[in-house]
């Protein structure tokens, strides 16, 4: 394997690292005296996957990602036009994705500045939600009350309200139903919760629409987006590449075949976290939002869901080694109960979700998730640092 490869490889994992670290520095610097940790965690598919999973899997990815840039550039048929066209379609799709991304319709809270969210009295200014006098109360309010109900329960999705019922059906128990809204902090119906959701949404447009209320996190955000898309689509893109390419890789990379298998498997895992995390995402913002997902990223989150899957369990049936038939065959079976619990229970999942890697989540667990990361990160060293098993299945 060329040193140019390893070193092409390292640059851009080492550039996509420090884009991970810089967003949620940035976001730590700039609202730490405004409740950082809160928005962290309701954000967590930007703010706490990247810098410990997405990390994760740059590592895991390493060297399988080597063995790919060399294999084109030294050994496939038109291999090197082939891979720089590849590498610029990535780039523009990049580009185009963080585009659409960033239109979206509603803002995120944290776009807003510290001052501005921390003038926010609420709506009208200054009213007391336990009267129930508040259309709707202050950002920082709602987002402190989220956080601290989620590290309380398994999930919030029995608060979550249908603000689009069908007109042609009669309404349901469920629309009728008093229930917490955290809008405006009061008991209320499914119509009434929207309106206070509409509310927050409203106002939240409303003070974004001036730039001078804008957070430096925001435009670090904007500025760093097309690297954290650039990552998802190469991952995604080099596994199906790692798969199609595995007999090829085989015989030319034999001394490294234990590696780019661990790795591959560790980085598969660590991918299936962020589809994950996008959902819970969701359901947070589906308790302030009213109606939440106009705009790309929510309508496309069911999509990248099941590609991140599908390409997860592509990865983990190519690089189970064949001589491990029984290790392959429980992961196969295993696969298949997951799906089938995944199908029966995606709320619980969710919920599970939102409690322990989104807005529930807290410094002991992810202090936690660290040590597990770093865990696995030595793994990896470990097997880089032994003799290779070179034999291949016949």
């Amino acid at each position: 394997m060329y040193a140019g490869a390893r070193l092409f490889v390292l640059s851009v994992f080492v550039v996509l690292g420090l884009s991970f670290l810089a967003t949620t520095y940035s976001l730590y610097n700039e609202f730490r005296t405004s409740g950082w940790f809160a928005f962290a965690t309701f954000y967590s598919h930007a703010f706490i996957f990247f810098p410990t999973f997405g990390i994760l899997a740059l590592c895991a990815f390493y060297i399988p990602a080597c063995a790919l840039v060399d294999l084109y550039w030294n050994h496939v048929s038109f291999g090197r036009v082939r891979f720089l066209a590849g590498f610029a379609i990535v780039v523009i799709a990049s580009a185009l994705l963080s585009q659409k991304i960033m239109a979206g319709d509603v803002p995120a809270l944290w776009w807003l500045s510290p001052s501005t969210l921390e003038a926010d009295r609420g709506n009208p200014a200054g009213c007391a939600a336990a009267s129930g006098g508040c259309k709707r109360v202050a950002i920082l309010d709602a987002v402190a009350k989220v956080r601290a109900e989620s590290t309380q329960r398994m999930g919030l999705s029995r608060f979550a309200r249908n603000c689009s019922p069908d007109p042609l059906l009669e309404p349901s128990a469920e629309q009728t139903a008093k229930r917490y809204c955290f809008a405006n902090q009061t008991m209320a119906t499914a119509a009434e919760c929207c309106t206070a959701k509409a509310a927050f949404t409203e106002d939240l447009r409303r003070l974004y629409r001036k730039p001078q209320a804008h957070s430096d996190t925001a435009r670090v955000h904007e500025a760093l987006l097309p690297l954290k898309v650039f990552f998802l689509l190469m991952i995604f893109v080099m596994g199906l590449l790692l798969a199609a390419w595995r007999g090829k890789i085989d015989e030319m990379y034999r001394a490294y075949a234990t590696r780019i298998e661990r790795g591959m498997i560790i980085g598969a895992l660590a991918m299936l976290i962020w589809p994950i995390s996008n959902h819970a995402f969701l359901q947070s913002a589906s308790l302030l939002y009213a109606p939440w997902g106009e705009g790309f990223f929510r309508d496309a989150t069911p999509i990248f869901s099941l590609m991140f899957g599908c390409w997860a369990l592509l990865i983990i049936l190519f690089y189970f080694r064949q001589h491990q038939r029984d290790i392959e065959a429980a992961g196969k079976i295993g696969g298949g109960i997951a799906s089938a619990v995944a199908v029966l229970n995606y709320d619980r999942i969710v919920d599970f979700a939102e409690r322990f890697l989104g807005s529930g989540a807290d410094p002991v667990l992810l202090a936690s998730l660290v040590a597990v990361l770093g865990m696995a990160f030595l793994g990896i060293i470990w097997g880089a640092s032994t003799p290779e098993d070179v034999s291949l299945p016949d």
